[in-house]
């Protein structure tokens, strides 16, 4: 498990979520897949390869981070979150439900 630093200087433990793990996993296994490093990945949006590893490893990295790791490696979005709700035991919300905010 990571420590985390709190407020106070004493570290304690940050555990993983099941959804972030499965994702950096299908990412990193995206990445390999298709022949790529990290840093050719870091270079498509102007990170370094130490920030990608980052992305790729910390406990709780921002969604936005992994999307824009995600997409810079050509993968699918549909294939990064597929099936990840079952992880947290919650019902999908269709896309027929959910809303265009383009349309009015």
């Amino acid at each position: 498990m990571a420590k985390a630093q709190s407020s106070g200087g004493a570290s304690r433990e940050r555990s993983k979520s099941p959804i972030t793990v499965a994702a950096q996993q299908r990412l990193q296994t995206h990445i390999e897949t298709c022949g790529l490093t990290q840093k050719e990945v870091g270079e498509r949006v102007g990170l370094t390869q130490g920030h990608v590893s980052k992305i790729l490893s910390e406990p709780r990295p921002s969604f936005d981070a992994v999307v824009m790791v995600a997409v810079s490696a050509g993968m699918p979005l549909e294939q990064l979150i597929a099936g990840l709700h079952i992880l947290t035991n919650e019902t999908p919300v269709p896309s027929s439900a959910v809303r265009d905010s383009s349309r009015p």
